[in-house]
């Protein structure tokens, strides 16, 4: 199953984050776009809900979800997904750092690289934020589709109602330990602490937790939802009200923002736009904006080398002014992730799930290939 409105969502939050990378530290604080921006990094949590909620949507045949998850068909499809372009993304990272004298290639030592192209940065702290930093998140949900089978069956099991509140419980227990850390940082912890804090993948379960319920929810529950998408209307509202007053007041409560303590928000946002039938959910399907959705995992990865060129390119020769310069990039930025989604991601994505077809039985699958 394919909810294609909630598509842009993807590129929304992959734009958010870049601006929140590029821009942001030179915007106007006193504006309401500026503080939306400092608090940009908070989108990663968005693809946090997100992930959860798609993998468990994917898996369902004829609107009912399976008791089990085909391990190896999910973890390949999974692999076949993200890794290619990762790689290539790694790659591109060094090369673009070699080009513009940048300095971090002759920095690089074997605890970064291989922690990198293993994909288990984030859980060793000197290296979170090694060459290609937007990977850490990569190396986040790595850990996510190792668990996903496991959570899947073990949430199967239980009723609507205890895995909300279970799932309600984790997520405050994990918000109080990253506002405790949190705390350590401002009294003045280490780097690798602030590394630890903000990126250790099981301090993220949480979100993806969020997400995976919501899935579930609106898989038991869609019909019933659909007829009363008004009140999911209504709270997301209020959500939204409510996150709008604590970016726009600087609340001290921002500083805890990282680990996913708009989940709610996010999982609302996700649960409303999947309950729509009506103009605005034909206007989210229109083929291009699905089709920045399809693109927006490069333009996420690739932002570390695009911009280390642009950035080159226009303090070396160009000189545009900052507005210009930045619409350049992001222009540039799209246009790399449409080619590489069109000569990197689908040729290998078909090439890998090709190659180890005969190793999984068709009968076996349970996860949309699409997801």
């Amino acid at each position: 199953m394919r909810i294609d409105q909630l598509t842009i969502t993807r590129f929304a939050a992959a734009i958010l984050l870049v601006l929140f990378h590029t821009a942001a530290t030179g915007l106007n604080t006193d504006s309401l776009v500026g503080r939306i921006l400092l608090a940009g990094n908070s989108a990663v949590s968005f693809f946090f809900v997100l992930s959860g909620f798609i993998l468990v949507v994917s898996s369902g045949r004829g609107g009912q979800l399976p008791t089990r998850i085909a391990k190896g068909r999910f973890w390949r499809n999974r692999f076949a997904r993200i890794y290619p372009l990762y790689l290539t993304a790694l790659v591109l990272t060094l090369t673009a750092d070699v080009l513009t004298h940048s300095g971090t290639f002759h920095r690089i030592h074997a605890g970064s690289a291989v922690s990198s192209v293993l994909l288990v940065q984030a859980w060793l702290p000197p290296y979170a934020m090694d060459l290609n930093y937007p990977g850490w998140s990569l190396s986040v949900e790595v850990f996510f589709y190792a668990l996903f089978p496991l959570l899947f069956a073990g949430m199967a099991r239980l009723s609507t109602q205890r895995l909300i509140v279970l799932t309600g419980l984790v997520w405050l227990v994990s918000l109080a330990i990253h506002r405790h850390m949190v705390q350590q940082i401002d009294l003045g912890a280490t780097t690798d602490y602030h590394a630890l804090t903000m990126y250790l993948p099981a301090l993220h379960l949480n979100t993806f937790l969020v997400g995976m319920t919501t899935g579930v929810v609106f898989m038991r529950h869609g019909s019933w939802l659909v007829r009363h998408r008004n009140w999911l209307l209504l709270a997301l509202l209020i959500l939204s009200v409510a996150a709008g007053w604590v970016i726009w007041s600087q609340h001290p409560v921002l500083r805890f923002r990282h680990n996913g303590m708009a989940a709610p928000l996010f999982a609302m946002l996700v649960l409303w736009l999947s309950c729509q039938s009506n103009g605005l959910s034909h206007g989210l399907r229109h083929p291009a904006l699905i089709y920045l959705g399809d693109i927006s995992y490069g333009v996420y990865l690739l932002q570390v080398p695009v911009s280390t060129l642009t950035f080159y390119a226009n303090s070396r020769w160009l000189h545009l002014p900052t507005g210009l310069h930045l619409l350049t990039y992001l222009f540039l930025l799209c246009l790399v992730a449409a080619a590489s989604y069109h000569w990197i991601e689908q040729p290998a994505r078909r090439f890998i799930r090709q190659w180890t077809l005969p190793r999984f039985s068709n009968a076996d699958e349970q996860v949309s290939q699409s997801a």
